[in-house]
């Protein structure tokens, strides 16, 4: 039969009604959700509230040896200092420990230079690239730039815009592009990879993001509102949108 989970996440999910057993109420792993922002006082009520939070404090200022006694205390010591000790490759062993220090130590002028030395590439193709050891790997070069496009941006050089991208060019964008760029003098770069999405011009010496907008744009005006804050904030851009009524 199916039930509404009572973390209030608004999902259903299906219940086998066996013998002897209490309903389910929860999607699994639901029941800490529900759990996680609630005081003690919430989850078990003021009297056995109290008591738990006086006997932890009570625990919390005990020592080893009067929680576990001389012996157990001192086993329980050596063992922290032997785990103190351990050297990375001991801890996670040799290959962990290589992804662990190149995290650590990698600079972003090393990421870029690597980065530069590939041909045009899709934004897929850098965990291909990184089990061949010609870039770093994908979630280092996340944790540097906060992106994969940010990096890109840096490096000023966009990702290779998948095929699939081809067809969703509007009809006139070339053209209008195209005059704008004889007006200004500056070469706009076509379908820029930003965010994960792709802007219809971008000009990186003035700073400006062009945005050619057909018919159908005016049934997303929420859509484009939110992609336009997002693009600003990375890019710390100004937008000039073209309104395309053919």
């Amino acid at each position: 039969m199916k039930q509404l989970c009572a973390c209030g996440c608004g999902k259903t999910f299906e219940w086998k009604k066996r013998y002897k057993t209490s309903p389910k109420k929860f999607i699994k792993g639901h029941h800490n959700k529900l759990l996680k922002n609630k005081t003690y006082e919430e989850r078990f009520g003021k009297e056995k509230a109290k008591r738990l939070k006086s006997n932890l404090s009570i625990i919390n200022k005990k020592t080893y040896e009067e929680r576990f006694g001389k012996e157990k205390a001192d086993s329980i010591k050596e063992k922290i200092s032997k785990k103190a000790k351990r050297t990375l490759e001991e801890k996670c062993g040799k290959k962990k420990a290589k992804e662990i220090t190149e995290k650590r130590t990698i600079s972003k002028n090393k990421i870029i230079g690597d980065y530069l030395k590939l041909g045009d590439i899709y934004k897929k193709d850098i965990l291909k690239l990184h089990k061949r050891g010609l870039i770093s790997h994908r979630q280092t070069i996340i944790n540097k730039f906060g992106s994969l496009d940010e990096m890109a941006i840096q490096a000023n050089k966009p990702f290779k815009i998948p095929n699939r991208w081809q067809g969703r060019i509007g009809k006139n964008e070339q053209e209008i592009l195209d005059g704008i760029e004889k007006q200004i003098g500056t070469v706009i770069k076509r379908q820029f990879s930003v965010a994960g999405k792709y802007l219809d011009g971008y000009d990186p010496l003035s700073n400006i993001a062009y945005e050619v907008d057909e018919q159908h744009h005016k049934y997303n005006h929420i859509e484009d509102f939110i992609r336009e804050q997002k693009i600003k904030k990375i890019l710390g851009c100004s937008f000039n949108r073209i309104k395309d009524l053919s």
